[in-house]
């Protein structure tokens, strides 16, 4: 309870009200297999520009 209050405090009151999780998310998102090596991972990031990667048991979009 704490811990969401605080997340609350953080987000200016008008985002609350327009924004939800699924319009920020993407239908096909872009992941990584569990058994590919880092030098791949980072690749993906840095051609796509993003900071962050999920890791799958197996790919849905390939």
């Amino acid at each position: 309870m704490v811990a969401r209050r605080r997340a609350q405090r953080d987000i200016p009151a008008g985002i609350k009200a327009i924004f939800l999780a699924k319009d920020m998310m993407k239908y096909d998102p872009i992941t990584i297999t569990k058994d590919a090596d880092l030098i791949e991972a980072s690749q993906i990031m840095v051609n796509h520009r993003i900071s962050g990667l999920p890791v799958v048991e197996s790919n849905p979009w390939t």
